[in-house]
């Protein structure tokens, strides 16, 4: 599958959630951001509409056994620190410090390009409140 947003090197690096400083902990939460808009728009070109939930996503992951360079932190994902809504566009959104230290993060994720396997991830990142 062809991936045309940057999106493996925004997902290499450090992937510790646990105590990083605040650059690593800004890294930490953008590589959760990015795995949700990830699974989000793999499930968007299977199913032609956004999944309702980060349950959701979790679940089409595990049956479809998606591998991930970064792991999901899903306690992380499916607490109060993290919102998630459906709608034309995907907004999930991260309060500050959801990770020790890490700043607030909303991302956008509009209808991706899906073209057979290849899919056109079409996520914004916005750092900080």
């Amino acid at each position: 599958m062809t991936i045309l947003l940057p999106l493996l090197i925004a997902l290499t690096g450090a992937a510790n959630t646990d105590g990083a400083d605040e650059k690593d902990s800004t890294i930490a939460m953008a590589h959760q951001h990015m795995v949700v808009n990830f699974l989000s728009a793999i499930y968007y070109c299977k199913n032609q509409h956004w999944p309702d939930s980060i349950g959701t996503i979790r679940s089409f992951k595990e049956s479809e056994g998606i591998p991930l360079p970064v792991e999901a932190n899903w306690e992380m994902l499916q607490s109060q620190s993290f919102s998630f809504e459906a709608g034309k566009i995907l907004v999930v959104r991260s309060t500050k410090g959801a990770i020790p230290e890490a700043p607030a993060i909303t991302s956008t994720n509009a209808t991706p390009g899906c073209q057979e396997r290849n899919i056109e991830i079409k996520a914004h990142l916005d750092i900080g409140e």
